[in-house]
This record gives structure tokens, sequence and C-alpha cells, in this order.
């Protein structure tokens, strides 16, 4: 009888964990964007694949007649709090829509309003305008990883990452941002760590050098042939394992 109950008991918190999961599996697909903007001053691809227990990455787009700017965001943690805690940055964002073309103010102002929820969490992001009047390129970095950039016919790729600490934690975040001339025909890559530090069966990192070295191969190719040879080696390297972390990228041509 005691074995019969404990079994129960397995399966009803099975039933409940796999109902926590669909639940967080759904919030972070309504903040996923559905569409990608478009335009004839550049080109986007991007990926936001969930983790098994589902984690808190997203990506979101502003755009005008003169830029576009993309966020990229990762919530520590995972399950429905992740979810939830990116749900709001996503609602935020849409609210501080009108400093879309100030990087630092509206990065601050996002930390702002996160630390007001009260549970202090962790948020690392990053928000790149690309500028097409005043031809500019503004990056500002919350403890995320690089920019990666490729100028107009070069394969190198350079790392943009201004100094910046995490949203989430306290008020007035030092946020810092790098500017560049933006030169058309540049490629930019922004990412999350569950793409460097996608893990295989012999404990071995994905790690950022993998990346690059995708990135400056296929530098003459078409976005979205770069977009399907990242998602296929991520995959290949995973082994057929699930992720243990979301794999978030965005891919720009200007």
């Amino acid at each position: 009888v005691l074995l019969q109950r404990e079994a129960s008991l397995a399966r009803e918190n099975y039933k409940a964990l796999n109902r926590e999961l669909e639940i967080a599996r759904s919030i972070q697909e309504s903040i996923i964007p559905v569409s990608k903007p478009k335009s004839d001053n550049y080109k986007i691809e991007a990926v936001c694949m969930p983790a098994r227990s589902i984690g808190g990455d997203f990506y979101d787009f502003v755009e005008d007649e003169n830029s576009v700017a993309i966020l990229i965001a990762d919530v520590a943690g995972h399950g429905i709090p992740a979810a939830l805690y990116a749900s709001m940055l996503k609602i935020a964002f849409h609210n501080l829509r009108e400093q879309a073309k100030f990087p630092e103010k509206l990065l601050k102002e996002l930390n702002d309003v996160m630390v007001d929820r009260g549970e202090r969490t962790f948020i690392s992001c990053a928000y790149t305008l690309v500028d097409f009047k005043n031809k500019r390129l503004l990056h500002a970095n919350a403890g995320h990883l690089p920019l990666l950039l490729q100028e107009p016919g070069k394969t190198r790729v350079r790392k943009i990452q201004p100094p910046g600490g995490v949203l989430g934690v306290r008020k007035a975040a030092a946020i810092t941002v790098e500017m560049q001339h933006l030169q058309p025909k540049t490629r930019l890559a922004l990412y999350t760590d569950g793409v460097i530090e996608l893990i295989n069966r012999r404990g071995e990192f994905f790690e950022e050098d993998r990346l690059i070295a995708i990135l400056e191969e296929m530098r003459d190719r078409p976005l979205a042939e770069v977009k399907e040879r990242l998602l296929t080696d991520l995959r290949n390297f995973a082994e057929g394992e699930a992720f243990l972390d979301d794999v978030t990228f965005v891919l720009i041509d200007l």
C-alpha cells in the first residue's frame, strides 16, 4: 500500500511538473515576435529554441522608416518564474518604446522598472540601434555577451561589448553605449549564452570561437543559410540531447 501511494504521488508530481513546463512554454512562445521586421535597408533572421526546462530568453524589435532596434535578453533561471520575468521585461520594453533612439536611457529605465517589481532577479540584455538616417550604429550592453560585427568586405568578426551591469539588481544601473559608423553590407550577430554554453556528451562546450568560425566561414552566404548552418551545427553538437538552456540568436544584414 505504501509503495502504491508513493507511486501515485510520483505520478502526480510528474504531471504537475509537466503542467508547469507547458505554462512556461506558452508564456515564452507568446512573447517571441511572430514576424520579423522587413525593409529594403536590412534583413533579419532570428531563432529562439527553448530548453527542456524552459528559460527566460527572448528578443524583440522596434522599427520605423529611419531605424531598426533589436533587444535580446536572458533572464536567469528556468520554468514559470523566468518566463514571467521575461514577459514583464517585454511589456516594459513596449511601454518604453519612445526611448528607442536612446539605448543608454532605455536600458536604465528598463532596469528601474524590473527593480521596482520587488524580487531581485538577474537579467542580461543587449540593445542595438541601427540608425540609417544618421548612418550610425549604437550598442548598449547590460551584462550580456558581445555584439559580433563583420564589416563590409571583411571576414573577420569584431566584438562590440561596452561595459554595463546586469538589470534587475539595483537602481542606477551603470550602462554605457558604443557608437560605430554605419556601413552598408555590415553583418551583425546577437546571441545568448545558451549558444556558446551548449554542452555535448563529452562535456565540451560549443564556445564562442566555434560560433565566430561559422560566421567567418559563411560571411558571403545569404543570411538564411547562415541561420540554418548554425542550427544544424548546434543540433549536431548536442548529439540528440535536449538543450539545457534556451538557444537564441539574431542575425542582421545591413
